[in-house]
């Protein structure tokens, strides 16, 4: 069991990490989720689960980016930002139109005193 002061926060389990053809599938994507999926349980009340969906307005580096990712150009109903993981059962959601997740948002949930295990990019398979 993960100590009491220690919180989950789980990357970008989604479709568009998961599932061909979205270009940005990865290989080993399930094997990352069945690790989580046995975490999961252990942290319940203490696990974030974050979603990464498309900024409304490209601006900066996100224009020359998805012209090489025009397929993933979708809103953020579109299933293809669909959690592979169940939400609700002791996860928050957090959803956020950059790769980066923690911002004083994160912070304020989990608390900055406490310790974070953190399941990565579904491309590296990392939990």
């Amino acid at each position: 069991m993960p100590p009491e002061n220690e919180w989950l926060i789980v990357i970008d389990m989604q479709r568009a990490f998961a599932d061909s053809p979205s270009p940005w599938a990865a290989p080993r994507f399930y094997k990352a989720l069945a690790q989580v999926e046995r975490l999961l349980p252990a942290y319940r009340g203490r696990a974030v689960l974050t979603r990464y969906v498309p900024p409304k307005a490209l601006t900066g580096a996100w224009i020359p980016y998805f012209e090489l990712f025009p397929s993933v150009l979708r809103p953020e109903g579109n299933p293809l930002w669909d959690l592979k993981l169940p939400a609700g059962a002791g996860a928050f959601v957090e959803t956020r139109t950059t790769f980066n997740k923690w911002d004083e948002r994160m912070a304020a949930l989990t608390g900055l005193r406490n310790r974070l295990a953190v399941c990565e990019s579904p491309r590296n398979a990392v939990c």
